[in-house]
């Protein structure tokens, strides 16, 4: 039994002993990000011409949990993550002269569920979580990415390509522990920060490394991705009431607000202005925004930096604070800077279905939820999701 297995079997058992002090029966709506450190993926026949790379890599998505007076709950989720093969490959090894080399973005969309333990110590509140997910990967055919460098040494290798055919296996399983730290803001609205870590993942696929020599000399060997992980879970947990009364606004006041939304319908990132059409939190409103986003090719070198308009037109339901929002729209956008023959300007379609915390009057906002994105071939592709945060006012 290796030390992440110990400590995953310490933890559990302590999870279940009683707390210092206990906690309200609750449900609790969340939205979580995961930036995490992925271990390097593995070759087949390792060599100084090619290495794998530690990668960065992130996971995101919305959860809902109960919890019982004793501070025990279990928690489901659904999340969108991705990850990118990496590799070091040197030209000469003798010479150490090496470059990165990148795969094609894997994206795969979960199911989560965890029983979590939640107590008090030392005037402080901490959880211990403990979980497993049923993951799901996009493969959308046979994919290569390489490059090719111009030598006159016929011993270097000028020649370097990744291969990857469709995933044969596109469902895995995935098993993780963690502890977080709790900041309650107020009654209803909570703040998390985790250590998480996987115990284990079964693999998702694989692919070929080739590199090739100017003189014909060829190193080629397979790889597969090694999703093990190390990384930090940041969770905005809001404390949903079965019986909140809805409150009806009198003063005719139009409501307002300024968030930036990470994701989305935006880009990468977004500031936005959002108006209601009338008196009231629900209804129809619009939404105008500027956004900036990154979008890499073949490695890091080649890459555009684009800036975007977001315009959509939304109906919430639910004129309380807690509500749905519903929206479609278009984000047309411009490439500052972009490689080769890559277009200079673009635009996409949007749809939003999101959870939405607005205050009655003024104060702080939250939106978070699914926003699909529409091609202009009219293709619709569903893995996006988005949060954001600002400020409501009226006027």
């Amino acid at each position: 039994m290796n030390l992440k297995k110990l400590v995953f079997l310490a933890f559990f058992g302590y999870a279940i002993l009683p707390g210092s002090s206990v906690l309200a029966q609750h449900n609790e709506l969340s939205f979580q990000l995961t930036p995490h450190w992925l271990s390097s993926l593995k070759l087949d026949e390792p060599s100084q011409i090619a290495q794998g790379k530690d990668q960065f890599a992130g996971l995101g998505g919305l959860s809902y949990a109960h919890f019982t007076n004793s501070g025990l709950g279990l928690r489901a989720g659904f999340n969108l993550g991705y990850f990118r093969p990496k590799l070091i490959v040197n030209r000469n090894p003798g010479n150490g002269l090496s470059d990165q080399l990148l795969g094609s973005v894997v994206m795969y969309n979960s199911l989560s569920i965890e029983p979590v333990y939640r107590f008090k110590w030392v005037r402080s509140e901490f959880e211990f979580f403990g979980g497993a997910d049923l993951r799901y990967f996009h493969s959308n055919g046979y994919t290569s990415y390489g490059y090719h460098y111009q030598s006159t040494i016929p011993s270097e290798f000028s020649t370097f390509e990744i291969s990857v055919p469709p995933y044969q296996n596109k469902f895995q399983s995935n098993i993780y522990g963690g502890i977080s730290y709790i900041k309650s803001i107020n009654s209803k609205n909570r703040i998390g920060i985790s250590v998480i870590s996987n115990l284990g993942l079964s693999k998702p696929g694989g692919g070929q490394f080739t590199a090739t020599a100017n003189n014909g000399n060829t190193f080629q060997t397979n790889f597969k991705p090694v999703t093990d992980f190390t990384g930090i879970r940041i969770q905005y947990g809001y404390n949903v009431r079965k019986n909140e009364k809805t409150i009806e606004p009198s003063d005719g006041l139009i409501r307002q607000a300024i968030f930036l939304e990470a994701l989305g319908s935006g880009g990468l990132f977004s500031l936005n202005y959002d108006r209601r059409l009338k008196s009231g939190n629900d209804g129809f409103g619009v939404r105008v925004g500027l956004g900036l986003g990154t979008g890499y090719e073949i490695n890091e070198d080649e890459f555009k930096r684009r800036v975007s308009v977001p315009i959509m037109v939304n109906y919430i339901f639910g004129s309380g604070r807690n509500g749905l929002e519903t929206g479609i729209g278009i984000t047309p956008e411009y490439a500052v800077s972009k490689p080769r023959d890559d277009q200079r300007m673009n635009a996409w379609g949007n749809l939003n279905v999101l959870y939405r915390f607005q205050p009655v009057k003024k104060g702080f906002i939250m939106r978070m939820g699914w926003t699909p994105v529409i091609g202009r071939e009219g293709s619709l592709n569903p893995y996006f999701a988005g949060v954001s945060f600002g400020y409501s006012f009226t006027k």
